[in-house]
């Protein structure tokens, strides 16, 4: 009988397991989608293009910052497609009038 009371006494000294705490992994993928979305915004902000490279990289995590190097929003020349700085009415590669 003694040995049934002790084993009883040892398994409500053991405590019961605990899960792993999920809000830190979730923490985790936001920080780096918040990262990336900062990230992809840099990337594209000097090709007028920053709101999207943001979204880009939010969405699509750090693929989506790769991408956002490619989105280039400035308006080109019609003559030699080179792209354009800000309003200037001289295209500066073939130095013809803009339209």
């Amino acid at each position: 009988m003694d040995a049934l009371v002790l084993l009883g006494q040892f398994t409500r000294a053991v405590p019961p397991p605990t899960e792993p705490a999920g809000g830190d992994s979730a923490f985790l993928v936001l920080l780096i989608l918040i990262a990336s979305a900062i990230a992809g915004y840099l990337a594209a902000a000097d090709r007028k293009a920053g709101w999207q490279g943001a979204l880009m990289g939010f969405f699509l995590g750090p693929m989506g910052v790769i991408a956002a190097l490619g989105i280039d929003r400035r308006q080109c020349c019609v003559t030699c497609g080179s792209r354009l700085e800000g309003n200037c009415g001289v295209c500066p590669h073939c130095h013809r009038q803009r339209a």
